[in-house]
């Protein structure tokens, strides 16, 4: 506990240990737990969310204190109790504090819900948000909730800084090491990944690394001090109420109390006169004073419950085997005096009979539930007090509370000379505990990897499984919270470059440097290296072996880890070679492999190091091998080669299977490697002699030298060093020879002052060839294979920044364009983003990313050679009608190369804006792609503000461009021409007749068509009743009307049969509107929710007759053997059309009927207006319905296109938060733009204009099915 002096006087300030106190506990309870907050707050709240979208309604169980294992809650029944036990990293939630009514609330349940994770808070329980929490109990929460996946051990790391430096300290003193210690803790949490893209977690490491140099903390002490008093308030209230409590329980036992307290005083007053840190010299004194003293003790104990008297003792012994060490003779006089060497630690002792205080001060730490004497010796490695143990027959095979015998504590904690002893003693090496656990699974737990051999020497049986089917290689993980970047982890090499070891030595070098934040994959790699060596009868590698749940030991690890995600931008590519060979499992099964190919071989041939035998003999040797073994083999190879098994490809070739072998499909090696890609498989190949060919006009796919300057993903060799962050990345590229290629250049391995290194000591295979070839360097500009592609494009497609600036070095023509006309610096820019399975690049993925740092190198290397001889001018003009390199270097997320074109003098015709004809600019361009959301270390966001840093702003394209921009970029394709059942003399009328006077009443509601309609039947109804008045009563027919009445007769008739017509026409005009409407409305909210912001989602087979349920939207989903929605609209609009216009014929019908000898008789004049009101209805009528008909024919294709893309794809596309507002500006809204946009697609030609927009689309880089198998959305659709 801190002194009780009083700080901040003067005097005080002056020292520097005082200010530093200060500093760090500002750093945590100020500026650490401000930038906490609000990532907690979130995190919570969308755990929040998750969790309550599984259960069905509140917890409504009550507290029943004999109900086990939960007397809170009911295990069996409660959703909300399984899931959050569940999300706990000890299953243990901390049921007493959390008031369950209250999880319902979605304000106070995230926080209720919060409590369940923190240690007892006493009367400081009321948590209604993250800001009523101080830093531990924030900290704890990241730490104990497995929601979060901030490593723990980061956690851990500052929660110890906050115990150990700052509250539980005796001065209020930190020196300056100490200093550097904990503030570097601080900020290796704040850089971790999974939550360094936080602007609040940003602020706090800015603030704390401020702190580090701030003198003057004058102003800070008072709030300083005012949170370590309310930590020492918090922390003493908790202990009073501990203390409390114990008193109430001893309460129950007083006379046991004050026997234990008085002889405890005893012992205490007899072990201080001892001074045990001196003990005598006298090996004879010491037993007679130890065994007076015990006597005495154990005559003088008036315990009435035996088992007291016997915990006591045994407390004694354990705290002589932690003090005495190997100095057993005060043991031997316990045991010698009857002491029962098997009683063991009981926890119902601990807790009630005895209390804390006693324990607390016998040992140094509380005994272990269950642990006999025996057990503690195996803890500490106590080798002379074991053997005396056993010789006095304590239980070797003794359980404790956990089931673990002796044998399992010391594999856990590294002792090998217990396990020896133990094993000599006659205790089973493959001792199982209550659940079925060996001592070979202890240590794996442990992480105890030093002992692995040892257990292995003494026979275990490492294929052991406890009583869920877990091996021991299942166990080393089980327990690990969150797998982070570790998984990526080279495990080949030292360094890029290196060549690859040993499997105990590169692999022990490079996670060394992990070990102590991960020590789960030192440890793995350890305990697969021993079992590979033993693996020779099983056909199933223990790797392979799955537990009761189905899980093999990477079914676990892919559980714990979003690395996946992260490096790819999906989860759905977790068993893609290309991801596996990246993680510990493809070294783990390469390492089996190579031990099995060495058991079948004699004799290994290293053509890279120097002779141990004559080449002759390994000549000899490598005939007869390849004679016997080889020609069954070289398929062998090739299957290592694509399955990225680098050691074992490494040891079949040192077994004597040529390099340029080739297998029955024809492929060599080399040829396999090079379309596939990858790291260190180039490394072998070319250490082995591999031959280079150089043969022009082959496919790209066939030709080595082409394939060679592409070198498919050469550039995984860097993605660790990359994921360790920018100040990481960058320093690496500072050494030498960072970046490299086998093909390229010679790599040797020499010693430096007892160091290995890998240093370049000539040209490489690929080098050799050009310089051998008879046309020399001029080869790189004049071979081109099949596509039109020389070597140097190649190599600018793939990003290969070695090869690109070796060619130039070899004098290469940076002009010489591709059959298709793109210049190596288009080609860098086109194809910088290449492997990447889908096209969801607001999604954060690590390997994009890695991308496009290469091909922004390669590009600038590419313009940096252009420049020594001229300018280079982009060429913006608001008249252009296509787009720049600019615009498309934004697209691609190259912020190194936009910076270099906005700032190099030599970059003319650059404009920051850049607008082209349509309005598009590099900067929308860029959030078009990546989205604003800016959540992680987007390259896109990144171009967004080196813009906006040359003053840049965001401007909007026309909807038209927008509209085409999607579709090129979106479904990878222009929008053909939209069919719609409309003449062009009826499209042009829509387009102008909108505006006419006679439909402006009609829309105002002045007049419709119901009201004329109207009108014409009560006309109709009074001339049919004057026809038949004057044909009965002609005396009374109007003088008009009678002159006139057979021409008046026939006008009626006709108008009968419009009237007749009427009724059918209105039908059907009315179901088509009721159609229209409700499908406007229907596909609306279908493209709505199809465009907002998310991710890709997998489409899921469906059975034959299964239909989505009808409150559900389904994107994959479409009617089988219906008729299409599109395909009924034209149908309906055609019976409509159809109806309209020949209700329009019986009108003219009419009205022709109507004049005599040309002229309109006036008692028809009447009807005439009506007739003429009628058919401008209709006209204004059909223009609004053809309107709401084009919208919705629009709005089909739409879908339609989203539907093809999905179902082409199995996957619905990504929408970033940007790019949904701008569709459901371009798709969704109606407006006049909107119904242009409409018109111009129902035109002839409407895409010609836009066809510029093609070069925006994302291509497939060359072998993209080789490594996704045809998974994902990634350039789909590259139609016309």
């Amino acid at each position: 506990m801190p002194s009780s002096s009083t700080p901040g006087t003067i005097r005080q300030l002056t020292k520097p240990e005082y200010r530093n106190w200060l500093a760090l506990g500002h750093a945590l309870t100020t500026e650490l737990r401000h930038g906490l907050r609000p990532f907690v707050t979130r995190e919570m709240e969308t755990f929040y969310r998750n969790m309550s979208a599984r259960v069905a309604g509140p917890c409504t169980c009550v507290h029943i204190l004999r109900r086990r294992p939960n007397q809170y809650h009911d295990m069996r029944t409660c959703q909300w109790a399984l899931i959050l036990q569940a999300h706990h990293d000890k299953n243990r939630p901390n049921w007493k504090q959390s008031d369950s009514r209250k999880w319902i609330d979605p304000v106070l349940g995230p926080w209720e819900i919060a409590k369940l994770f923190l240690p007892d808070l006493g009367g400081h329980a009321d948590i209604k948000s993250a800001d009523d929490m101080d830093i531990a109990g924030i900290l704890n929460l990241m730490y104990w909730c497995n929601h979060f996946i901030v490593p723990q051990p980061l956690i851990k790391a500052v929660r110890d800084t906050r115990n150990d430096k700052w509250v539980h300290v005796p001065q209020l003193e930190l020196s300056d090491a100490d200093k550097r210690v904990a503030f570097d803790t601080i900020e290796n949490m704040l850089q971790d990944p999974s939550i360094s893209p936080d602007p609040d977690v940003q602020q706090a490491l800015r603030e704390v690394n401020n702190l580090r140099h701030v003198s003057d903390l004058q102003s800070m002490e008072a709030q300083v001090l005012a949170d370590l008093k309310e930590v020492l308030t918090k922390e003493i209230s908790s202990i009073n109420n501990n203390l409390t409590m114990l008193m109430e329980e001893s309460a129950r036992n007083k006379e046991q109390q004050n026997q234990l307290q008085e002889q405890h005083e005893i012992l205490k007053n007899k072990l201080d006169d001892l001074n045990l840190t001196r003990l005598p010299e006298d090996n004879q004194t010491w037993p007679i004073i130890f065994g007076n003293l015990i006597g005495n003790l154990i005559r003088s104990m008036r315990v009435r419950k035996i088992h007291l008297k016997s915990w006591f003792i045994l407390m004694l012994l354990c705290h002589l085997c932690i003090i005495l060490e190997d100095s057993y003779d005060g043991d031997e006089t316990l045991l010698k005096f009857g002491v029962d060497p098997n009683v063991q630690c009981d926890e119902r002792m601990l807790s009630s009979s005895t209390g804390s205080l006693t324990v607390g001060m016998m040992l140094p730490t509380p005994c272990p539930c269950g642990f006999a004497s025996l057990h503690i010796a195996a803890k500490h490695g106590y080798h002379s007090v074991a053997e005396m143990l056993i010789k006095y027959k304590a239980d070797p095979d003794a359980f404790d509370c956990n089931g673990s015998t002796p044998l399992h504590i010391a594999s856990c904690h590294n002792k090998p000379s217990l396990i020896t002893l133990l094993v000599n003693s006659g205790v089973d090496i493959d001792a199982r505990s209550l659940n079925g656990s060996t001592p070979l699974h202890s240590a794996a737990s442990c992480f105890s990897k030093d002992i692995f051999g040892h257990l292995f020497d003494l026979g275990c049986d490492y294929r052991a499984t406890d009583d869920e089917g877990m091996t021991a290689l299942h166990y080393v993980v089980k327990d690990i919270a969150h797998v982070g970047f570790e998984y990526f982890a080279d495990l080949y090499v030292t360094i890029p470059r290196g060549w690859i070891e040993k499997h105990s030595g590169a692999s022990e070098t490079i996670i060394s440097e992990l070990d102590t934040q991960y020590p789960w994959l030192n440890t793995f790699i350890k305990l697969v290296e021993l079992v590979s060596r033993k693996e020779k009868a099983y056909k199933i590698t223990a790797l392979a072996m799955y537990d009761h749940r189905n899980r093999t030991v990477f079914h676990i690890l892919e559980e714990k880890t979003n690395a996946f995600i992260y490096l790819t931008g999906s989860n759905r590519l977790s068993e893609s070679f290309l991801v596996l060979s990246l993680t510990p499992l493809i070294p783990s099964f390469d390492i089996v492999i190579s031990e099995r190919v060495k058991n079948r071989v004699v004799a290994l041939n290293k053509p890279y190091e120097q002779a141990l035998v004559a080449t002759s003999l390994k000549k000899v040797i490598s005939r007869a091998y390849t004679s016997t073994f080889t020609k069954f083999n070289c398929s062998d190879l090739l299957d290592y080669v694509r399955r990225h098994y680098v050691y074992a490809a490494n040891t079949l070739l040192q077994a004597g299977v040529g390099v340029n072998c080739r297998g029955a499909s024809g492929l060599t090696p080399l040829l396999v490697y090079l379309r596939i890609g990858g790291r260190h498989m180039s490394k072998v190949l070319v250490k082995h002699n591999v031959k280079v060919d150089i043969e022009c006009g082959d496919t790209f796919v066939d030709s080595v030298f082409h394939l060679a300057s592409y070198h498919k993903l050469h550039y995984l060799h860097y993605l660790y060093e990359y994921l360790m962050g920018n100040d990481n990345w960058q320093k690496y590229l500072q050494t030498e020879n960072a970046l490299f290629d086998y093909f390229l250049d010679k790599y040797d391995e020499h010693v430096d002052k007892r160091y290995l290194k890998t240093i370049r000591t000539g040209d490489g295979p690929l080098t050799l060839a050009i310089l051998s070839h008879p046309d020399g360097s001029n080869v790189i500009d004049e071979c081109f294979d099949a596509e039109g592609y020389n070597a140097l494009h190649r190599a600018a497609q793939g990003a290969n920044l070695v090869a690109i600036e070796k060619f130039l070095s070899l004098g290469a023509n940076i002009s010489v364009k591709t059959h298709d006309g793109f210049s190596p610096l288009w080609l860098s820019v086109l194809y910088a983003v290449k492997y990447r399975p889908f096209l969801n690049l607001e999604v954060p993925s690590a390997l994009t990313a890695l991308e496009v740092e290469f091909a922004s190198l390669s590009a600038l290397t590419i313009l940096n050679h252009l420049q020594k001889n001229g300018t280079l001018d982009i060429g913006c003009s608001e008249k252009r009608s296509d787009l720049t390199l600019y615009h498309v270097a934004a697209t691609r997320g190259m912020w190194q190369f936009i910076t270099h074109l906005l700032s190099s003098s030599k970059v003319i015709g650059v404009d920051v804006n850049c607008p082209n004809k349509d309005g598009i600019t590099p900067m929308y361009l860029a959030m078009f792609i990546g989205g604003d959301s800016c959540e992680w270390h987007s390259p896109w966001c990144i171009v967004v503000d080196v813009i906006k840093s040359y003053g840049g702003t965001l401007r909007y394209p026309s909807l038209e461009a927008e509209y085409f921009l999607i579709y090129n970029i979106f479904f990878g394709m222009n929008p053909s021409k939209l069919f719609l059942e409309l003449t062009e003399d009826e499209i042009l009328t829509l387009q102008e007749g909108c505006g006419r006077d006679e439909c402006r009443k009609y829309k105002a509601a002045n007049v419709n068509l119901f009201r004329t309609s109207n009108e014409i039947d009560r006309i109709h109804v009074d001339y049919q009743k004057k026809v038949d008045k004057c044909s009965s009563f002609i005396a009374e027919c109007p003088a008009d009307i009678k002159r006139g009445l057979p021409h008046f007769t026939i006008v009626v008739y006709f108008l009968d049969r419009q009237q007749a017509l009427k009724f059918r026409f209105l039908d059907t005009r009315n179901s088509l509107v009721t159609f229209l409407d409700a499908e406007i409305e229907r596909l609306k909210k279908l493209l709505f929710s199809a465009s907002r912001p998310h991710a890709e989602m997998p489409c899921r087979k469906a059975p034959k007759d299964n239909k989505p349920k009808e409150d559900t939207i389904d994107m994959c989903y479409q009617f089988r053997g219906k008729q299409d929605l599109e395909t009924l609209l034209h149908k309906y609009y055609r019976i409509y059309k159809g109806n309209l216009d020949l209700i329009l014929e019986k009108s003219d019908e009419v009205k022709s009927h109507m004049p005599v000898n040309g002229r309109l008789p006036r008692f028809l004049t009447k009807m005439n207006f009506a007739l003429a009101d009628y058919d401008t209805s209709l006209n204004c009528d059909w223009q609004a319905i053809a309107i709401k008909y084009v919208q919705l024919s629009f709005q089909v294709r739409n879908l339609n296109y989203w539907i093809q893309v999905s179902h082409e794809t199995s996957t619905v596309p990504s929408v970033s938060g940007f790019l949904s507002k701008r569709m459901e500006g371009a798709i969704l809204q109606h407006s006049e733009e909107s119904l242009k946009l409409i018109f111009k697609l129902a035109s002839g030609h409407p895409t010609e204009a836009f066809n510029y927009l093609r070069i925006l689309r994302f291509t497939r880089p060359p072998m993209w099915y080789e490594t996704f198998s045809d998974v994902g959305n990634f350039g789909q659709g590259m139609g016309p």
